[in-house]
C-alpha cells in the first residue's frame, strides 16, 4: 500500500459490525492496553495517514476520541500496530523481520479479541 514502509497493524475497518463492540472493550480494558502495548506502536484513525500517533504519546483524551468516533461515526476505523521504515535494517533481514511480525500479532492478539 505503501512504498516507504511496512505495516504490522490491528484494524478494525469503517465497515466492520464489530466496531462498538471494540470501542466498548478499548474503553473497560483502557488502562490494561495502555500497559500492555509497547510505546513504539502507533495509532491511527486513517488507513490513508501512515504517521498515526505513537503509544506513549496517547493521552486519555486520545482514546476518549478514538472511542467516542467508533461509536457514534459510522465511517470511522482504528489501527493500532508497528510501523516499519523502508530503510530500517529490519525490513532487509527476512528472519528476523518475520519473528518481529509473529511477536508483533502476539502482542495485538488482545485487540483482536477484544473485537468479538
Amino acid at each position: 500500500m505503501f512504498d516507504t514502509h511496512v505495516f504490522v497493524i490491528f484494524a478494525v475497518i469503517y465497515e466492520s459490525p464489530n466496531k462498538i463492540t471494540f470501542a466498548e472493550a478499548l474503553e473497560r480494558e483502557l488502562d490494561e492496553v495502555r500497559r500492555n502495548l509497547p510505546g513504539e506502536f502507533y495509532w491511527s484513525m486513517d488507513h490513508m495517514d501512515p504517521q498515526g500517533t505513537f503509544h506513549k504519546d496517547m493521552n486519555s483524551e486520545d482514546y476518549d476520541k478514538i472511542i467516542t468516533k467508533l461509536k457514534t461515526v459510522k465511517k470511522a476505523e482504528v489501527m493500532c500496530g508497528l510501523r516499519i521504515e523502508r530503510d530500517d535494517p529490519l525490513a532487509a533481514d527476512g528472519e528476523q523481520l518475520l519473528k518481529t511480525i509473529r511477536s508483533t500479532f502476539n502482542t495485538l492478539l488482545p485487540l483482536y479479541k477484544m473485537s468479538f
